[in-house]
């Protein structure tokens, strides 16, 4: 019995020897599932969403053999430069709301670009309308006194106090559309912007774009003719552009825009003149249904405008990055705004109930001799430049026209 009960005692002591063996041994180490490993990003143009903007990332525009592009020939997109050394940071000021409602999508998204071209050493913040306490006419002196370092002009409001920057935004001046303006343009631009800006503003253009044949009226009617427009009354930025409609016929009344809304809804205005992108952007398909498109009315309606001790501030090899930036966004924007504003935007505005014409070719040959008294005036209020500087685009769009009969 005794030898039974010392047996016992020995197995229980062996089996608890055992267990603490093993509670002590360290417990294996899990093998880590690896992570996958991830392609490098690749570097591409922003690439709106589809119906934002356009379906492919632009690249620059191939010269046909004959004629001009829709835009300049752009630049080859470079390398983007390593992101080495100082970063430097930049404030834009933009016109109009944020995503999704910005009006112009490829501004922000060619800033983006310019981001990814300099490899990471320009950072550009953008502040929109609210975040910024500047009005659209005095966003020309903050980049002058550098309160930001760029912003969105439009030369509707910055021809008032630099009236030679307007040069190609006399109505009805040429009648090529968008391959014509581009080609004077490139002519005339130093003179035009390049120099005035810099001596008076303190600035350069970043890039500068037009809205190519997609001016348009847009109302509670159709102005195809002299009949119909006299019937409405249409809303002008200031009293340039009132003068203007004055002489096509169309009644107009002096509006800001923030109270165009309010007052197509009291029937104050009765429609206004804008792109066919920033109508359906701004919502107006709920108040005006009727498009009339205007053939041949392409001008340079804006530009971003970047300090010049900003740029200055770069090393060589960055200024060269914007440079070249200028060409890609400038055919970036025409190739948006063609893509998006000509068909997405039209799209939904006929969706959403609006008709569309456009005015009849006999009716703008009845008022388009007239215009030349709207040139004059403004050749006269650029000064001893202004003359010479409009006799010179006459000629150009003359010899654009005998060239593409």
């Amino acid at each position: 019995m005794k030898r039974a009960v010392i047996s016992v005692m020995l197995v229980l002591a062996l089996v608890v020897t055992v267990v603490a063996a093993a509670c002590a041994a360290p417990k294996p180490t899990p093998t880590a599932t690896p992570r996958p490993t991830l392609a490098p990003t690749a570097t591409t143009a922003p690439t709106p969403t589809p119906g934002v903007g356009p379906t492919a990332t632009p690249g620059p525009t191939v010269a046909p053999t004959v004629g001009p592009t829709v835009g300049p020939t752009a630049a080859p997109t470079p390398t983007a430069v390593p992101a080495e050394g100082k970063v430097f940071k930049w404030t834009f000021a933009n016109v109009g709301p944020p995503p999704p409602g910005a009006i112009q999508p490829y501004v922000h998204l060619s800033l983006e670009e310019l981001e990814r071209r300099s490899g990471g050493r320009i950072e550009v913040q953008v502040l929109w309308e609210g975040q910024h306490p500047f009005k659209n006419p005095d966003l020309i002196g903050a980049v002058k006194d550098r309160m930001v370092e760029a912003s969105y002009n439009m030369v509707d409001y910055i021809s008032a106090v630099e009236p030679i920057v307007g040069a190609m935004n006399q109505p009805f001046l040429l009648t090529g559309g968008a391959p014509e303006f581009w080609w004077i343009w490139d002519q005339i631009r130093d003179e035009a912007m390049i120099q005035p800006l810099a001596k008076n503003w303190n600035q350069m253009p970043l890039f500068d774009f037009i809205l190519p044949d997609l001016q348009a009226f847009e109302a509670k009617g159709f102005i195809r003719n002299a009949e119909e427009a006299k019937k409405l009354k249409i809303r002008a930025y200031g009293k340039a552009q009132a003068d203007q409609f004055d002489i096509m016929g169309v009644p107009s009344l002096v509006v800001s825009w923030g109270d165009v809304i309010p007052g197509l809804e009291r029937g104050i205005i009765d429609g206004l003149a804008i792109s066919v992108a920033g109508s359906y952007r701004a919502k107006m398909f709920d108040f005006v249904k009727y498009i009339t498109r205007v053939p041949g009315w392409a001008y340079l309606p804006s530009f971003t405008g970047l300090n010049l001790d900003a740029f200055n501030e770069l090393p060589d090899d960055l200024k060269q990055v914007v440079n070249d930036f200028y060409f890609w966004a400038r055919d970036y924007s025409a190739n948006y705004v063609i893509q998006d504003d000509a068909y997405y935007n039209m799209q939904a505005m006929i969706n959403s109930g609006a008709q569309i014409a456009s005015m009849s070719p006999s009716y703008i040959a009845s008022f388009r001799p007239k215009m030349e008294q709207t040139w004059d005036k403004w050749a006269a209020s650029v000064g001893p430049q202004g003359p010479p500087l409009l006799d010179k685009i006459k000629t150009l769009h003359k010899q654009w026209e005998a060239e593409h009969k």
